[in-house]
């Protein structure tokens, strides 16, 4: 495994998670995850993210 993975899994593994009656928030994880996917594709390119309405997001 290359040293710039083994650090984002570190990094990933030491995310801090509010723990409720349910369990560990799962909210940072999926936003960190999703953000790298759209970073990956393209789709945010700035270190800013706008925020958008529903009705302008493109379906697949």
């Amino acid at each position: 495994m290359n040293a710039e993975l083994v650090s984002y899994l570190s990094a990933f593994s030491h995310v801090k998670r509010k723990n409720n009656k349910y369990g560990l928030a799962p909210h940072k994880p999926i936003l960190l995850s999703t953000l790298i996917e759209l970073i990956e594709k393209g789709i945010v390119i700035n270190n800013r993210i706008e925020v958008i309405s529903l009705s302008e997001i493109p379906l697949c």
